[in-house]
């Protein structure tokens, strides 16, 4: 193969991680504005909490806890969505991954990487990743991420999760926020000092349970 081979290739890849970068934002997109199109308007109150959870908050971690089905969930992904949707946000990434119980680190990781790819991970590439661990660092390190992570329950949970991705919880790598749901004070408090409580949530007509 000569050297104009070479470069067509390397043409195809880019082109190939162009369509890939379209296709997760496509992806996510429309999965926001339809959760957004059917829950927005159940959601009453709260606009001061819906604020203040992201104000200030880039390069951090930011804690949010409650008792269990008081909203936490709900209030975070409206947040979350509403991101996704915002013309010209400064996220790059945006992932949301649920804390599996009994707790391991390369499932979390592998589950984190692929919702921040919005699942155009499945797609062969899978197969040549080794180090799930290794490439959520580095995504997070090398793009301004915005990642949920839901139901954290124990501080050794967070501990693994920290020292995996190299958290820092008022310097994460590029501006991205980190947010993690727990329902123990605790265990929030653990993750940051600042971190956010949610008492209470009125929805109006909402037929599904809070989580």
């Amino acid at each position: 193969m000569d050297l104009d081979d070479d470069d067509d290739d390397d043409d195809e890849d880019e082109d190939a991680d162009e369509d890939d970068d379209y296709d997760e934002d496509h992806i996510k997109r429309k999965q926001a504005k339809e959760w957004l199109d059917e829950h927005e308007s159940k959601l009453v109150g709260r606009m001061a909490d819906k604020e203040s959870l992201l104000a200030n908050s880039r390069g951090a971690v930011r804690p949010v806890f409650g008792m269990a089905g008081v909203g936490k969930s709900y209030l975070v992904r409206y947040v979350y969505y509403k991101q996704i949707v915002t013309p010209y946000t400064s996220y790059q990434k945006f992932g949301w991954v649920d804390v599996s119980h009994p707790f391991n680190i390369r499932d979390f990781s592998w589950r984190l990487l692929l919702d921040l790819h919005s699942g155009s991970l499945q797609h062969g590439t899978m197969l040549r990743i080794r180090d799930p661990i290794q490439q959520c660092r580095q995504l997070i390190k090398k793009d301004t991420c915005l990642i949920v992570i839901d139901g954290l329950q124990t501080k050794e949970e967070w501990d693994s999760i920290k020292a995996a991705l190299q958290l820092d919880e008022n310097n994460v790598k590029n501006g991205s926020l980190i947010i993690v749901i727990a329902n123990e004070k605790s265990v929030a408090s653990h993750c940051a000092k600042h971190w956010w409580s949610v008492e209470g949530l009125e929805i109006d007509r909402c037929t599904s349970p809070l989580q």
